[in-house]
Protein backbone atom coordinates (compact mmCIF):
# COMPACT_ATOMS: atom_id res chain seq x y z
CA UNK A 1 0.00 0.00 0.00
CA UNK A 2 2.74 2.44 0.90
CA UNK A 3 5.12 1.48 -1.91
CA UNK A 4 3.61 4.59 -4.45
CA UNK A 5 1.86 6.69 -2.09
CA UNK A 6 4.18 10.02 -1.34
CA UNK A 7 1.43 11.63 0.50
CA UNK A 8 0.04 11.05 3.67
CA UNK A 9 -2.29 8.62 4.82
CA UNK A 10 -4.00 10.00 8.00
CA UNK A 11 -6.07 7.73 9.78
CA UNK A 12 -9.10 9.63 11.50
CA UNK A 13 -6.89 13.22 12.46
CA UNK A 14 -3.25 14.38 13.08
CA UNK A 15 -1.79 15.83 16.55
CA UNK A 16 -3.92 18.61 17.69
CA UNK A 17 -7.10 16.41 18.31
CA UNK A 18 -4.96 14.49 20.54
CA UNK A 19 -2.95 16.94 21.79
CA UNK A 20 -4.87 17.44 25.40
CA UNK A 21 -4.42 13.46 25.92
CA UNK A 22 -1.02 13.34 25.53
CA UNK A 23 -0.36 16.44 27.84
CA UNK A 24 -2.07 15.12 30.84
CA UNK A 25 -0.30 11.99 30.42
CA UNK A 26 3.01 12.18 28.74
CA UNK A 27 6.19 13.54 29.82
CA UNK A 28 8.94 14.64 27.46
CA UNK A 29 10.86 11.48 28.67
CA UNK A 30 8.65 8.74 28.38
CA UNK A 31 8.96 6.03 26.52
CA UNK A 32 6.70 5.38 23.47
CA UNK A 33 5.65 2.57 21.63
CA UNK A 34 3.54 3.61 18.63
CA UNK A 35 1.53 0.36 17.12
CA UNK A 36 0.90 0.77 13.45
CA UNK A 37 2.48 3.55 12.64
CA UNK A 38 2.18 3.59 8.84
CA UNK A 39 2.82 6.84 7.53
CA UNK A 40 1.26 9.29 9.29
CA UNK A 41 2.58 12.62 10.79
CA UNK A 42 1.32 11.36 14.38
CA UNK A 43 5.18 10.52 15.80
CA UNK A 44 6.59 13.80 14.37
CA UNK A 45 3.94 16.13 15.73
CA UNK A 46 4.64 14.27 19.00
CA UNK A 47 8.76 14.63 18.51
CA UNK A 48 7.80 18.71 17.32
CA UNK A 49 5.91 19.05 20.37
CA UNK A 50 8.59 17.56 22.86
CA UNK A 51 7.92 13.40 23.05
CA UNK A 52 11.43 12.51 21.28
CA UNK A 53 11.49 9.37 22.90
CA UNK A 54 9.29 7.19 20.35
CA UNK A 55 9.54 3.60 18.72
CA UNK A 56 7.12 3.64 15.84
CA UNK A 57 6.36 0.18 14.43
CA UNK A 58 4.42 -1.52 11.36
CA UNK A 59 4.44 -4.29 9.41
CA UNK A 60 5.02 -2.61 6.12
CA UNK A 61 8.67 -2.17 5.17
CA UNK A 62 7.92 0.51 2.67
CA UNK A 63 5.99 2.38 5.34
CA UNK A 64 8.76 2.01 7.52
CA UNK A 65 11.30 2.88 5.06
CA UNK A 66 9.59 6.19 3.72
CA UNK A 67 8.92 7.34 7.64
CA UNK A 68 12.74 6.89 8.47
CA UNK A 69 13.78 8.65 5.41
CA UNK A 70 11.49 11.47 5.72
CA UNK A 71 12.05 11.61 9.59
CA UNK A 72 15.95 10.79 9.73
CA UNK A 73 16.57 14.32 11.33
CA UNK A 74 14.50 13.24 14.08
CA UNK A 75 17.27 10.91 15.73
CA UNK A 76 16.30 9.86 18.49
CA UNK A 77 13.01 8.00 17.44
CA UNK A 78 13.13 4.48 16.03
CA UNK A 79 11.09 3.11 12.97
CA UNK A 80 11.02 -0.96 12.77
CA UNK A 81 9.30 -2.94 11.08
CA UNK A 82 7.32 -5.76 13.29
CA UNK A 83 4.38 -7.03 13.77
CA UNK A 84 1.86 -5.62 16.88
CA UNK A 85 0.88 -9.36 17.63
CA UNK A 86 4.65 -10.26 17.80
CA UNK A 87 6.50 -7.80 19.38
CA UNK A 88 10.11 -8.38 20.32
CA UNK A 89 10.87 -5.99 22.83
CA UNK A 90 11.71 -7.02 26.59
CA UNK A 91 8.76 -6.81 28.97
CA UNK A 92 8.05 -3.23 30.77
CA UNK A 93 10.04 -1.48 27.98
CA UNK A 94 7.34 1.21 27.61
CA UNK A 95 5.89 4.13 29.44
CA UNK A 96 2.92 4.52 27.03
CA UNK A 97 1.87 2.51 23.96
CA UNK A 98 -0.17 4.41 21.35
CA UNK A 99 -2.56 2.82 18.96
CA UNK A 100 -4.69 4.86 16.13
CA UNK A 101 -6.41 2.46 14.54
CA UNK A 102 -4.63 -0.58 14.61
CA UNK A 103 -6.72 -2.34 16.59
CA UNK A 104 -9.56 -1.01 13.98
CA UNK A 105 -8.14 -2.24 11.82
CA UNK A 106 -7.26 -6.20 13.00
CA UNK A 107 -10.85 -6.16 14.00
CA UNK A 108 -11.72 -6.28 10.46
CA UNK A 109 -9.10 -8.97 9.71
CA UNK A 110 -9.96 -12.65 9.19
CA UNK A 111 -9.59 -13.92 12.96
CA UNK A 112 -9.90 -9.80 14.06
CA UNK A 113 -10.94 -11.04 17.54
CA UNK A 114 -7.97 -13.06 18.06
CA UNK A 115 -5.84 -11.11 16.73
CA UNK A 116 -6.30 -8.32 18.87
CA UNK A 117 -6.69 -10.57 21.65
CA UNK A 118 -2.82 -11.54 21.17
CA UNK A 119 -2.34 -7.61 20.21
CA UNK A 120 -2.95 -6.25 23.65
CA UNK A 121 -1.60 -9.48 25.44
CA UNK A 122 1.96 -7.94 24.10
CA UNK A 123 0.88 -4.58 24.91
CA UNK A 124 0.40 -5.46 28.48
CA UNK A 125 3.44 -7.62 28.31
CA UNK A 126 5.31 -4.29 26.86
CA UNK A 127 4.09 -1.63 29.31
CA UNK A 128 5.77 -0.80 32.45
CA UNK A 129 3.65 -1.35 35.48
CA UNK A 130 2.20 2.21 35.77
CA UNK A 131 2.34 2.62 32.07
CA UNK A 132 -1.13 3.12 30.21
CA UNK A 133 -1.84 2.14 26.68
CA UNK A 134 -3.67 4.98 24.42
CA UNK A 135 -5.91 3.22 22.18
CA UNK A 136 -7.74 5.62 19.68
CA UNK A 137 -10.79 4.22 17.45
CA UNK A 138 -13.85 5.53 15.88
CA UNK A 139 -15.98 2.44 17.69
CA UNK A 140 -18.02 3.08 20.33
CA UNK A 141 -17.49 2.22 24.01
CA UNK A 142 -19.91 -0.49 23.39
CA UNK A 143 -18.58 -2.32 20.64
CA UNK A 144 -14.79 -1.84 22.15
CA UNK A 145 -14.81 -2.46 25.89
CA UNK A 146 -15.08 -5.85 25.23
CA UNK A 147 -11.38 -6.39 23.97
CA UNK A 148 -10.05 -5.40 27.10
CA UNK A 149 -11.59 -7.75 29.62
CA UNK A 150 -9.65 -10.85 29.27
CA UNK A 151 -6.03 -9.72 28.26
CA UNK A 152 -4.44 -8.04 31.46
CA UNK A 153 -5.85 -4.59 31.32
CA UNK A 154 -7.44 -3.51 34.63
CA UNK A 155 -11.42 -2.72 34.67
CA UNK A 156 -11.02 0.84 34.99
CA UNK A 157 -11.08 2.31 31.71
CA UNK A 158 -10.69 6.50 30.97
CA UNK A 159 -12.73 7.38 27.77
CA UNK A 160 -12.24 10.34 26.15
CA UNK A 161 -14.86 11.41 23.06
CA UNK A 162 -12.89 13.80 20.68
CA UNK A 163 -15.00 15.40 18.69
CA UNK A 164 -13.66 16.51 14.89
CA UNK A 165 -15.19 18.35 11.84
CA UNK A 166 -15.90 16.29 9.19
CA UNK A 167 -19.39 14.37 7.84
CA UNK A 168 -20.97 11.62 8.82
CA UNK A 169 -23.75 9.17 7.21
CA UNK A 170 -25.80 10.78 9.84
CA UNK A 171 -25.44 14.57 8.65
CA UNK A 172 -23.77 15.42 11.29
CA UNK A 173 -21.44 18.00 11.23
CA UNK A 174 -18.66 16.29 13.83
CA UNK A 175 -17.30 12.81 13.98
CA UNK A 176 -16.81 11.32 17.23
CA UNK A 177 -13.73 9.13 18.36
CA UNK A 178 -12.67 7.58 20.91
CA UNK A 179 -9.69 7.62 23.37
CA UNK A 180 -9.23 4.73 25.22
CA UNK A 181 -6.42 4.94 28.06
CA UNK A 182 -5.78 1.49 29.99
CA UNK A 183 -3.89 0.35 32.52
CA UNK A 184 -2.06 -3.01 33.18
Amino acid sequence: KYQKEDEVTEWFFGYEPLKPVFEKLLKPSSRILMLGCGNSTLSADMYAAGYHHITNIDISASAIEKMQSQYAHMSEMQWLVMDATQLTFGDESFDFVVDKGTLDALCCAPGGDGLVATMNHEVVRVLKAEGRYIMISFVEPKGRLRHFGDCGFADNVEIVTIRTPGMRADNEDECLHYAYILAP
